[in-house]
């Protein structure tokens, strides 16, 4: 092999040509410029090392794409923000685990929507507190909560369960059924109410509880 040094001269061929059988090293001591009027194509047969000691910045006018064969690493040793002025695309074929060691807030402008194909969980250390300003709807073939104690508040009253039982306490209480059964469990006699409703009407509840105690029907007349 030999080293090659070439010069062509001839107009619209000109070209200096530079042939390395081995190993190039280059040292500038200060600065160093590049220009390129057209295009530009390096190809390198194995790996590539690339240290900065201060500062980098790229300009790209148009289009950047990366094609990487196997696993990519970034490590930022401080902060970092990525600024997208339109839309942002991920896609992932297999899974995808995020790890925050702090505070995490999202924020949406317009909608948010989500979609999962299988089951999800979410566990909170702390409390969970969740607002809408319209509505919240809830659709499902099945319904279950577990609690030590819930508590239902609107401007009509407060309904509580806990382990002492359900209190109400509320303007008024309307039931409209078919027929109400109310049972003490503790060998009281049962109060039903049958027959047709009385729609719209409200219900004296403390009187239901009197009947019970009393261990007698409950009859409208």
């Amino acid at each position: 092999g030999f080293n090659e040094l070439r010069f062509e001269d001839e107009a619209g061929q000109e070209e200096v040509y530079v042939h390395a059988q081995r190993d190039q090293n280059i040292h500038v001591n200060h600065d160093e410029t590049t220009f390129v009027g057209n295009d530009r194509s390096e190809n390198i047969s194995r790996d590539e090392l690339l240290k900065v000691g201060r500062d980098r910045h790229d300009t790209i006018a148009r289009d950047d794409r990366s094609d990487i064969g196997q696993d990519q690493l970034i490590t930022v040793a401080r902060d970092q923000t990525l600024v997208v002025q339109r839309t942002q695309q991920i896609s992932i074929t297999q899974d995808r685990i995020e790890e925050i060691g702090n505070s995490r807030i999202d924020k949406v402008a317009a909608n948010h929507t989500t979609r999962i194909g299988g089951h999800a969980e979410l566990t909170v250390q702390g409390h969970h507190q969740i607002q809408a300003g319209e509505a919240i709807r809830l659709q499902t073939k099945r319904y279950e909560s577990s609690a030590e104690a819930m508590r239902w508040s609107t401007p009509g009253g407060v309904l509580t369960l806990d382990a002492s039982g359900l209190k109400f306490n509320g303007a008024a209480v309307n039931f409209k059924a078919s027929s109400i059964d109310l049972n003490s469990g503790q060998g009281g006699m049962p109060v039903t109410v049958g027959g047709a409703p009385y729609v719209g009407e409200p219900v004296c509840v403390g009187c239901w509880l009197k009947a019970s105690a009393e261990h007698q029907a409950l009859v409208k007349v």
